[in-house]
């Protein structure tokens, strides 16, 4: 447990939507995944660190997002043209949906964190987030109690907009805002999957090497899957985390099925993966 009098070490961690759900395939969470960064959680815990975890949408979000045009806001008059037969009807009726649907998945992540005996608080954006991007407006300071142990859980979401009625606030925006805003934060992780961290060309292409540092003044080289995904993918990621690197020293692009790697990232170790660093603190040749 943290003392009252001493500053709590955050760590905030991302679980991303393409490794905790089976992003291709509607509302299917890979709950081994999940279950074994819940069990990471636990060990950052034990060591002294105060975990936030951020959850990605993955399949409970960006295809009906997608399929809906949700990301656009509101678009008077438009039907959506996919075929489909999950019932829906117009924007509002999708925005609903995703609701339910985030909330869905948010329960099976802090199911896993329960029985890995941690004390969780649920933050849904659409309760208190107003817009997109790392501008959007809300406070969340007041959900965090590092003293009792209880960890803060968040997810990206769909959420009210003043001008467009709504949009989709991406987790990596909150993680931004968490790590910029909170004092004490020693380590952002990325836990992707498919990938070892940021790589030198899309995973499947032969010849792909990890990156094992990054900076934003580097080329980024990755695949966006625009089909689905509505909040950017790997490049928003990157610009979030090359943001992140200006303030917190420890950020990282880990493999989160190997949940060892994400809590050496977590505790100041030097896993597998990608460093990400902020272009001033780069190491001269």
């Amino acid at each position: 447990m943290t003392s009252s009098s001493t500053q709590p070490s955050w760590v905030v961690l991302k679980f991303g939507g393409g490794l905790i759900t089976e992003k291709q395939n509607l509302l299917t969470a890979r709950k081994p995944v999940i279950d074994a960064l819940a069990s990471a959680v636990s060990d950052i815990q034990a060591a002294g660190r105060s975990p936030i975890v951020v959850h990605g949408a993955g399949s409970y979000g960006h295809i009906k997002a997608k399929r809906w045009r949700l990301h656009e806001g509101r678009i008077d008059g438009w039907i959506s043209e996919s075929t489909n037969d999950d019932g829906i009807t117009s924007q509002d009726e999708a925005c609903l949906s995703v609701h339910r649907d985030m909330l869905n998945l948010n329960a099976q992540v802090v199911e896993s964190l329960t029985r890995a005996g941690l004390s969780t608080s649920v933050h849904p954006p659409r309760d208190w987030a107003i817009g997109t991007g790392p501008e959007f407006i809300g406070d969340f300071i007041e959900f965090l109690d590092a003293e009792n142990d209880i960890i803060p859980v968040f997810f990206g979401d769909v959420v009210h907009c003043q001008n467009n009625d709504f949009g989709i606030l991406s987790g990596d925006d909150l993680v931004l805002r968490l790590a910029k805003e909170l004092r004490g934060v020693s380590a952002v992780v990325f836990c992707i999957g498919g990938a070892q961290g940021l790589l030198t060309a899309p995973p499947d292409e032969t010849g792909s090497e990890l990156v094992a540092l990054w900076s934003t003044d580097m080329q980024l080289h990755g695949h966006h899957d625009s089909a689905t995904d509505v909040t950017g993918g790997i490049a928003l990621k990157a610009a979030r985390a090359g943001s992140i690197s200006e303030v917190v020293d420890d950020v990282w692009f880990v493999d989160g099925k190997y949940p060892s790697r994400v809590v050496e990232a977590a505790l100041g170790g030097e896993p597998l993966g990608t460093r990400i660093v902020a272009a001033t603190k780069q190491p001269l040749d």
